[in-house]
């Protein structure tokens, strides 16, 4: 089912507080207030969470110019996600367009199953 303003803006503040939380659990730090970026392992991450039943997360093309790493978070049972960790080159490799005017790439969790690395589970 398409967004629209009202749950593009639910989904947003939930992947805003979700990779947060994430971030504490992995031990990174938040480099900006409402952003998805971290400093993490000496790098420029970005955490992207989906919840259960959503198989894809997007990064702004703007985004992947700037961070060293992509870190999908995807929901696989009530508040238990699985990282998995890809490249931005990775991520441009296999992204598709989404329809907000070329300005987010999406990538299905498939891909980083196969093409990413998982590197933790976490329980929030």
């Amino acid at each position: 089912m398409p967004q629209d303003a009202k749950s593009g803006a639910r989904a947003n503040k939930y992947g805003l507080n979700t990779s947060r939380l994430i971030a504490k659990h992995i031990g990174a730090l938040s480099l900006k207030e409402n952003s998805n970026e971290f400093a993490f392992e000496g790098r420029l991450v970005t955490i992207r969470c989906a919840r259960m039943g959503n198989a894809q997360v997007g990064v702004l093309y703007s985004m992947l110019e700037e961070v060293d790493s992509v870190i999908a978070a995807f929901e696989v049972k009530k508040n238990v996600y699985e990282l998995y960790e890809m490249t931005p080159s990775l991520y441009k490799r296999h992204m598709r367009d989404s329809k907000k005017e070329g300005r987010l790439g999406l990538v299905n969790k498939v891909v980083f199953e196969r093409e990413g690395k998982i590197f933790r589970r976490v329980r929030l």
